[in-house]
């Protein structure tokens, strides 16, 4: 058996290697700080009784800039413990709920819904929100 080109087979098992040890997902919501509830479609009136804002987060696995969001964002402690003290936080992954991102006209991602306690929309954002 002979190899066609050594620097070929070379490559494609580097890249190959690169791929095992890259991440594969984006934000990682289940290892936040943030407190996230995972969204359904009954989430949002399940929770109007509490009598809390909504903070929404609309998300993708591949989403580098959804990971900014989480390393400079949400980990941070000023940041979490206040969405975590005064809001009811839903994470929304926008590849399987796109139906939901489409109601609320988002654009992009990360893209972030605050709605009031009765759940009308108060503020959206297409993009990361810094901690500043």
């Amino acid at each position: 058996m002979m190899f066609k080109n050594p620097w070929l087979i070379f490559l494609q098992a580097s890249f190959f290697v690169l791929i095992l040890r890259s991440p594969l997902t984006g934000f990682e919501h289940h290892q936040s700080p943030v407190n996230f509830l995972e969204y359904t479609q009954s989430v949002i009136q399940n929770n109007q009784s509490r009598q809390k804002p909504f903070f929404l987060l609309f998300s993708a696995e591949w989403c580098h800039w959804c990971k900014i969001l989480e390393t400079k964002t949400l980990k941070n402690e000023r940041v979490y413990s206040f969405l975590n003290q005064n809001f009811i936080n839903v994470f929304i992954d926008a590849d399987i709920h796109t139906g939901v991102y489409l109601r609320y006209n988002a654009k992009g991602y990360p893209f972030t819904v605050f709605l009031n306690p009765d759940a009308t929309v108060y503020f959206k954002y297409p993009g990361v929100l810094y901690a500043e």
